[in-house]
């Protein structure tokens, strides 16, 4: 990894090649890719992209991330005609579908003719946890242990506490409350911090991981499945989202109850 947390087309072929050695030995049925590469190349000579379609060779379903720039091409392994590109959705943190809409996720027509994102799914307004003894997690435990503060104890902690965030070191000495309870519920909201140890977090790199669950549920059920028929019930019960042009979206938003249904009749018509 570069130091400005960039992962570069190298380490992602290593990675996937260690996975294409070890598949078997470990089990693995299902992989995850929320990064992509450094070029943009779509062609299957690219080095992610073949390591890609190798993996699915082997029978392992690879989920890739479209990535969050609409104006941008898709790049591997997104671009990879084996993998299930997932873009992204917007539900608006409702359950009301008519209030759904895309996520400004990458899709397009590959140089191959093949049309990404396979399917969406949830892209945003979702919880993620940080990691401890970070920065972000001593600043959310400061904040959130402020907020759970009745006001006596508000005052009496901040000096120790408000230096641990990010909010200016003259609230430490504060007396006034509601001014303090308001700057802290700016902070957490600003920072979409949900409690001491998850944040809200937005992107098709979460979208992906969400589909690679709904994989390994399938899997779960009917294993002998092959990478094409995992992709093809995905597909076939993913439903379109209303309004919206299907380029954007593929087959449409995934629906994790028809696809495990889906995946029980595969299993029933297997033992017939």
């Amino acid at each position: 990894m570069h130091t400005d947390g960039r992962i570069p087309t190298a380490t992602i072929v290593r990675a996937l090649h260690w996975l294409a050695d070890n598949a078997s030995a470990l089990g693995i049925r299902v992989v995850n890719l929320s990064v992509y590469a450094d070029e943009l190349d779509q062609s299957l000579q690219h080095p992610v992209t073949a390591a890609v379609e190798n993996l699915v060779s082997q029978g392992i379903v690879v989920i890739a991330a479209a990535g969050n720039n609409p104006w941008a091409p898709i790049r591997p392994p997104a671009s990879s005609p084996a993998a299930i590109t997932v873009g992204g959705l917007d539900d608006k943190n409702t359950l009301r579908p008519d209030d759904a809409e895309l996520y400004h996720s990458t899709f397009g027509i590959t140089e191959l003719g093949v049309q990404k994102p396979d399917l969406i799914a949830p892209a945003i307004w979702l919880p993620a946890p940080i990691l401890p003894g970070t920065p972000t997690h001593r600043e959310a435990a400061a904040l959130c242990a402020l907020d759970a503060m009745d006001d006596a104890m508000v005052v009496d902690c901040a000096p120790r506490l408000i230096p641990r965030t990010s909010l200016p070191l003259a609230l430490a000495t504060s007396r006034d409350v509601a001014i303090l309870r308001n700057r802290i519920a700016e902070r957490l909201s600003d920072q979409l911090i949900a409690s001491s140890y998850y944040k809200m977090v937005d992107g098709t790199s979460f979208a992906a991981p969400i589909v690679a669950s709904v994989v390994a549920q399938i899997l779960s059920l009917a294993p002998h499945l092959d990478p094409g028929s995992v992709k093809s019930i995905l597909c076939s019960t993913a439903e379109p989202l209303p309004h919206h042009p299907r380029l954007r979206q593929g087959a449409g938003v995934l629906h994790q109850r028809n696809a495990i249904a889906a995946a029980r009749q595969a299993l029933a018509t297997a033992a017939a």
